[in-house]
């Protein structure tokens, strides 16, 4: 295996146009968390009695649901507010222009 590819992967993957994105990293390390979370709250929910279990089985997909919005909002906010910046700047430079 050409490690070269493998780091110049790795590097594509946590860049946002040849730029280092902060929001991609704190995503996977939220996103590794989360999914550490999950396991340990299955592994928690298979030694409960049934009447428990229940419980804990019915709320399990709101868990995987909240916990995957909070390992991807800092991708997404980062993306929105760029949308943002963006039209902002559209408005300021229409705003600028002489008459």
């Amino acid at each position: 295996m050409d490690m070269n590819k493998v780091w110049s992967f790795i590097g594509k993957a946590f860049s946002d146009g040849d730029q280092p994105s902060s929001s991609r990293i704190t995503s996977t390390w939220l996103s590794i968390s989360s999914m550490t979370l999950i396991w340990f709250i299955a592994r928690h929910m298979m030694n409960q009695p049934t009447d428990k279990l229940q419980v804990w089985a019915a709320n399990f997909p709101m868990v995987i649901g909240a916990l995957g919005a909070f390992s991807t909002a800092p991708y997404g906010i980062s993306k929105i507010t760029s949308a943002f910046t963006k039209t902002g700047d559209k408005v300021a430079e229409i705003a600028q222009v002489p008459k």
